[in-house]
């Protein structure tokens, strides 16, 4: 998947962790264009929001409806400040959305 496709899911899985319902982004853009990647980065954030708020990952997946739910950002570089600061933003909205939200920098 990519960043460009906003209407699809990457993954989807159940942390081992935490038992939650994993929702991840795969992000392999770098921050050249610190402005362009934000906003793909919005853009499928709340297309994922969209997807659980529906009721799409319910018709799918009916037996996590009792779950948890992590939106989770697979980065293949590490963020400039602008993004951090975004990052931070996500968090704060996520939480207030009931989400959590996780970034992890994956090499390859």
């Amino acid at each position: 998947m990519s960043l460009e496709e906003a209407d699809k899911v990457d993954l989807i899985g159940i942390s081992r962790e935490t038992g939650a319902i994993e929702l991840a982004i795969v992000d392999d853009f770098d921050w050249i264009n610190s402005d362009a990647h934000l906003n793909l980065l919005q853009n499928k954030i709340y297309a994922y929001m969209d997807f659980v708020e529906n009721g799409g990952i319910y018709e799918i997946y009916p037996s996590v409806k009792s779950f948890s739910l992590i939106i989770v950002i697979l980065a293949k570089y590490q963020p400039c400040k602008k993004g951090i600061d975004f990052f931070e933003k996500v968090r704060e909205l996520l939480n207030s959305s009931g989400y959590e939200f996780q970034f992890k920098h994956v090499t390859d």
